[in-house]
């Protein structure tokens, strides 16, 4: 009978250490859970900071693109605005030159048209009309 209550003894004495055990890794589970909803919120709130960063580079990305290509464009313009601007320039005066030789208007605008077109090349030259109004 000695030998039945040490096994009941034994017996009670791991039925504690097992519930103490289960007790145990219920609460590190718990704390595990805990952990994981903090890192859960914490992914969700660097996602949303990943997206609003990206949109704010690629904002900023498009208004410098923008400003590049207002910056080549207003270039462009400007370049093209004295091109046309030292053309005239040089038909003026060319037209002018051949007045003062006395040549009468028609023909100092054709030689001076002619002029025009040896400096610059034929694509800057004026057909009659245009010399009519440009000159006049």
């Amino acid at each position: 009978m000695a030998k039945k209550e040490q096994m009941k003894k034994a017996l009670k004495r791991l039925e504690k250490e097992l519930d103490k055990a289960q007790r145990k890794e219920r609460k590190t589970k718990k704390k595990l859970d805990e952990v994981k909803e903090i890192v859960r919120k914490q992914n969700k709130k660097l996602r949303k900071w990943k997206a609003k960063e990206k949109r704010r580079i690629t904002d900023r990305e498009s208004i410098q693109t923008s400003a590049q290509d207002s910056e080549i464009t207003q270039s462009s313009i400007v370049q093209s605005q004295r091109a046309a601007w030292k053309r005239h320039a040089y038909l003026r005066s060319r037209y002018e030159a051949y007045l003062q030789v006395g040549e009468n208007k028609s023909d100092a605008r054709v030689m001076a048209n002619s002029d025009l077109k040896k400096q610059f090349g034929n694509e800057p030259g004026y057909s009659e009309s245009e010399l009519n109004e440009i000159l006049s």
